[in-house]
């Protein structure tokens, strides 16, 4: 017995893509660069401004994240609410198996939405979804990794104001002497329905 394998004359040939009904295709979407920032220097927050949430709907908010100073929370903050005005629940797998924490919606923690939490020295890629129009709670969905703990992170919550258009982000230091170092980058993007 033998194996014949066949020969694809063009890589789209064994989809047949000249033969798709091409109107029933349906547009899912785009995704815009809002900003881009390289920090320069070790800050402890970072603003950015121009945002309409009701006319742009879903942010996508990404880091990577280096962290000179001490152990800490870098986190977010709607229109720099630094109220007790967030709710998260955590969860997250590292070497010693499966944790959950939470929820957590008075004190310190509540007055941020989580964007990564490190050690000193430590540096982390971190991802967030924000459901930013208003009219309903702003939801958001966290995941971020630690290469050096080996950890992988996940955190849901929500923005209590479900009525104020969000104009404006501040990445923040949540707790502890944690610092956004030099060499970090975030972006903000928005996804098109």
């Amino acid at each position: 017995m033998s194996v014949r394998h066949a020969t694809i004359k063009k890589p789209l040939d064994i989809l047949k893509a000249e033969e798709w009904n091409m109107p029933h295709i349906v547009e899912i979407g785009r995704i815009d660069r809002v900003k881009r920032i390289q920090v320069d220097s070790d800050v402890t927050e970072i603003d950015i401004t121009g945002l309409n949430g009701d006319e742009d709907e879903i942010y996508i908010l990404l880091g990577l994240i280096k962290n000179p100073g001490g152990d800490g929370w870098i986190g977010f903050r709607y229109n720099n609410d630094s109220g007790e005005n967030y709710v998260r629940i955590d969860a997250w797998i590292d070497s010693d198996g499966y944790h959950y924490g939470g929820p957590y919606d008075t004190g310190i923690d509540a007055t941020f939405a989580p964007f990564i939490y490190l050690k000193a020295g430590e540096y982390g890629f971190s991802r967030v979804w924000i459901w930013a129009k208003s009219g309903t709670y702003r939801i958001h969905f966290v995941d971020w990794i630690n290469p050096i703990r080996i950890s992988r992170n996940f955190h849901h919550g929500y923005w209590k104001n479900t009525t104020d258009n969000i104009t404006s982000l501040r990445i923040v230091r949540g707790t502890g002497t944690s610092v956004i170092g030099a060499g970090s980058i975030i972006w903000l993007l928005k996804y098109r329905i």
